[in-house]
């Protein structure tokens, strides 16, 4: 990268050159671009990598099918293309996209001091009027995340395309923008302070993994946000994974406050503030388990794990006896293994030598809260009350209701941990 020149900022990539048996190099083929005006805005790191980029792209059809060496003078790119684990969500959106690309390479990455760089500094010296013609499969992938979704992405591409806030921003973002945020019109200035951050994906606008949701939609997104009507804040977790508008945290408080079942349903106040119980150190280590009902015509069993926040629900019909508590449970240990310990309340099929003889030969410590104070069993209270608040404000199917209300519940951000439940317990992001 030649970083001195502020004229032409050009970048330059050199294809893989023959090492020869006394050591030297001679290069095969030389390839070199002048920055546009929106890329001599971008950072070091990203100038370097855009660098790196150009010169995989340029040369792709002599590196797929073999392995190869990335030879940079920009010592940060080595952790950043050089881990194969995956970058945090919140990285810049052009390094992450540039990752996931090389990531369908096979190739290692060498750090060269620049004075050993010298392969390619010729180039800096002739740039190109105009960038020769490169294959655009590496935003394949991006595209791919926007077209999986059946229901949204033909129609938003549509409605970008309609939305005249949006139509501006296309332009700036492929044109370039102004220096001052009072330069732009007073309509599109809220979209400046991410300006660096926006790309262009088949007509739709994306920050970062996130798609910029045109006006005509956000009422009917914000719908389906509060399908299962979570709480502001769940909500705003799940918003924060997918879409993004300006001002798209107040309209979700809005549409939370404004919903006649959740202000129905809502919570008392919590009184005091209690001890809370250790954290444990592994999923499945503490269960937490309880009775709720009769709830529905129908007594439920409630289970929750105080690692993970992975809740587990069933229906005891009428029978919520020792016996038939014991069978729900003893399925779910053998889905997920036997824990430490079981906390419950005083509740006569918890306490009964029938579930004390079953915990003891299972070797699980069962320990039970204090009389008259259930939320000292607040893990699975907690939950009871969301679960009773979600199924009461469902359409009367109980079977559709809970599956909804458990997958919902599952796969959002747990507010304690901050991460969804099914990560934590299954090793792995389910599918949504």
């Amino acid at each position: 990268m030649d970083s001195q020149d502020p004229v032409h900022r050009r970048i330059y990539a050199l294809q893989d050159s023959p090492r020869y048996p006394d050591g030297s190099e001679r290069p095969i083929a030389f390839a070199s671009k002048t920055l546009s005006k929106a890329e001599r805005n971008y950072g070091q790191v990203e100038k370097e990598g855009l660098a790196i980029i150009f010169g995989v792209k340029r040369f792709v059809q002599f590196l797929y099918g073999r392995r190869f060496i990335l030879v940079t003078d920009h010592e940060p790119l080595l952790s950043i293309f050089g881990e194969k684990t995956g970058l945090p969500l919140l990285i810049a959106s052009r390094l992450h996209r540039w990752s996931l690309y090389l990531s369908s390479f096979q190739y290692d990455v060498e750090y060269r001091n620049t004075k050993k760089h010298g392969n390619a500094d010729a180039l800096s010296r002739l740039p190109l009027s105009a960038a020769p013609s490169i294959d655009q499969d590496s935003e394949a992938i991006v595209k791919r995340v926007v077209e999986d979704n059946p229901v949204m992405s033909k129609n938003i591409r549509f409605r970008t395309a309609k939305d005249e806030e949006l139509s501006l921003v296309i332009r700036y973002i492929r044109q370039g923008w102004p220096s001052k945020q009072s330069q732009l019109p007073q309509k599109i200035q809220s979209y400046f302070p991410h300006r660096n951050e926006f790309t262009v994906e088949e007509g739709i606008i994306l920050w970062g993994l996130r798609v910029v949701v045109p006006s005509a939609l956000k009422s009917q997104l914000l719908r389906q946000l509060h399908e299962s009507h979570p709480g502001i804040v769940r909500m705003k977790a799940i918003a924060r994974q997918v879409m993004w508008w300006p001002g798209i945290d107040v309209d979700i408080e809005k549409q939370v406050k404004s919903c006649t079942e959740c202000a129905v349903h809502r919570d008392n106040p919590s009184v005091a503030t209690l001890h809370p119980w250790s954290f444990p150190e592994k999923p499945w280590q503490r269960i937490h388990v309880d009775l709720a009902g009769p709830f529905l015509s129908n007594m439920w069993l409630i289970m929750v794990d105080a690692h993970s926040k992975w809740p587990e629900v069933v229906k005891l019909g009428n029978n919520s006896t020792s016996s038939n508590v014991i069978v729900k449970i003893r399925e779910m240990f053998s889905r997920f293994g036997i824990p430490e310990t079981i906390v419950s309340d005083n509740g006569p099929q918890f306490v009964s030598e029938e579930f004390e003889r079953f915990c003891k030969k299972n070797g699980i410590r069962h320990t039970t809260s204090s009389a008259y104070h259930p939320r000292s069993n607040g893990e699975a209270e907690r939950f009871i009350r969301a679960f009773k608040s979600s199924m009461s404000k469902g359409e009367g199917n109980d079977n559709l209701s809970l599956c909804n209300f458990l997958w919902s519940y599952r796969t959002t951000p747990h507010a304690t941990t901050g991460v969804a439940p099914a990560e934590v317990l299954l090793k792995s992001k389910p599918r949504t």
